[in-house]
């Protein structure tokens, strides 16, 4: 059946990841939404700074509900499109790296 969660944007509360994750656990959310560009280093996220992430995840009982990366260019615009393509997928493997089902 399906179950709604409560979830939290971090990018709303703070620019810094632990705090935010603490401020998200004692509000009750069971779920973040995470900024790509604002928590995370994705040119540095091995797999040791993903199970690191998990276990701060798991210290808060939270989840990732989704992970947001936003572009600073549309995809129609072809100046660096392929960076952006790039960039993309590199943020949807990390989202299902930290275990986001969407």
């Amino acid at each position: 059946m399906l179950q709604i969660r409560t979830s939290v944007c971090l990018a709303n509360i703070t620019h810094d990841l632990r705090r935010g994750l603490k401020s998200a656990a004692s509000m009750g959310a069971e779920a973040v939404e995470i900024d790509a560009r604002v928590h995370l280093n994705m040119k540095e996220m091995s797999d040791t700074a993903v199970r690191h992430i998990k276990k701060l995840l798991s210290d808060f009982d939270l989840s990732v509900s989704s992970l947001t990366f936003n572009t600073r260019h549309g995809y129609d615009i072809s100046e660096g499109l392929d960076q952006r393509i790039s960039a993309t997928c590199d943020a949807m493997l990390l989202a299902y790296r930290l275990g986001s089902k969407v």
